[in-house]
């Protein structure tokens, strides 16, 4: 009844009383109105008042059963002339509930697809990168939002690298030599002859070539990498405003009021469920958030192993002289020294002198180890494993 007509009816009931002459009775005939109470709030808040519903935040980490900050904006109170948005009754008597009021529509209320069963609507999202320590924005109301921890960051390694090859030993050299021929034809081995200053024979001609020389052992490679990559454990802060049944009516079958967000949560309407859940159909964004997690994720070890093939290794040298001491003694008459140093035919016979006493004057010597040449390894390893374990998953959907 409204207050206009509590009125007229108590005037009457007084005229009649004083008409048949019975006292009258003291009446109150003020109005008298409530503003409909916002629901019960998480431990750490009271309940928000209607069409702006808060609540405490559940938890340290925001992940508790009260509500969060109320989107705001909302007309509120019970009177005639404030119409309250979620409360599905024409509070200011113009013939219009909720969405479907001048006033809520003016405020930025609309009409929203209605939250399913088992699902909590309405709320809005924002977040911020992981490494990010500054304080979160707060909700339209000015109350703080939940805060959840989200996008588990899955295990990836640094790539396995292997450093230079070191350690490669080369087996001994092969000298080759024939008296008989300046292109080595016939060479036969004469390594033994030269492993220090030599003169062999006195030969008219001389002619030598080194034999390839193979790695005995081709060494190791330093393995690098293997490393988690990111040792983050999460991608990104949720935030989260709203409450669990900030919805009114007014609108068409399917569908609620919802409060409009502002600034960073003014993007789209989003329903939660505790857990980790697919979204309902028409809820197309899926944004999960974690109270806390633990890391199991680890990298394999990172190993080399040397590629033969790679391996080479130097033929090694024999250096010859026209002096029998390994010298070049006598600078006038001197043809300085040959060395041999690779499978190529090395012709030394113009260093075969003769002394005044028409005796050989030369010789030669082992002046250069085979040494390794080159070498790669192949990486292996740096495989991921394991995974974040998250504890305390809130769904939330957003249309």
């Amino acid at each position: 009844m409204s207050v206009g007509r509590f009125r007229s009816l108590s005037r009457l009931v007084l005229a009649v009383l004083i008409a048949v002459g019975v006292p009258a009775c003291s009446l109150d005939t003020s109005a008298t109105s409530t503003g409909s109470a916002g629901p019960d709030s998480g431990p750490g808040g009271g309940g928000g008042a209607a069409g702006g519903e808060g609540g405490g935040q559940g938890g340290s980490s925001g992940v508790g059963g009260g509500g969060t900050g109320a989107m705001g904006g909302a007309p509120s109170g019970g009177s005639a002339g404030d119409e309250n948005c979620f409360d599905k009754k024409d509070n200011d008597e113009n013939g219009f509930v909720d969405c479907g009021d001048p006033a809520c529509q003016k405020a930025g209320y609309t009409c929203q697809k209605s939250p399913p069963a088992g699902w909590q609507g309405y709320f809005h999202t924002s977040g911020d990168p992981f490494d990010t320590t500054n304080t979160p924005p707060s909700c339209p109301d000015g109350s703080p939002p939940l805060k959840y921890r989200a996008n588990p960051v899955d295990a990836s390694c640094t790539p396995c690298s292997c450093g230079a090859l070191t350690g490669t030993t080369c087996g001994p050299p092969h000298l080759l030599c024939t008296t008989g021929s300046t292109s080595c034809i016939g060479a036969t081995d004469w390594t033994s002859k030269f492993q220090s200053c030599t003169q062999v024979g006195s030969p008219s001609t001389l002619s030598c070539r080194m034999t390839p020389v193979a790695a005995t052992s081709p060494g190791t490679c330093t393995p690098s990498g293997g490393k988690l990559a990111d040792t983050a454990l999460f991608g990104r802060w949720l935030y989260v405003c709203g409450a669990p049944r900030t919805t009114g009516g007014g609108c068409i079958q399917g569908q609620s009021c919802a409060a409009p967000g502002s600034g960073a949560y003014s993007g789209a309407v989003c329903i939660r469920q505790t857990g980790e859940h697919a979204c309902p159909t028409g809820w197309s964004t899926q944004q999960v958030g974690y109270e806390n997690g633990t890391d199991t994720r680890s990298c394999s070890a990172c190993s080399c192993a040397p590629v033969a093939s790679s391996v080479t290794c130097t033929t090694g040298a024999f250096t010859f002289y026209d002096h029998n001491d390994c010298t070049c003694k006598w600078h006038a008459v001197c043809h300085s020294e040959k060395q041999v140093n690779s499978a190529n035919c090395v012709d030394v016979s113009n260093l075969l002198d003769k002394n005044l006493f028409n005796n050989p004057d030369w010789g030669g010597k082992y002046t250069a180890a085979p040494a390794p040449n080159g070498g790669t390894c192949t990486p292996s390893g740096g495989q991921p494993s394991g995974s974040v374990q998250t504890t305390g998953a809130v769904t939330y959907c957003c249309l």
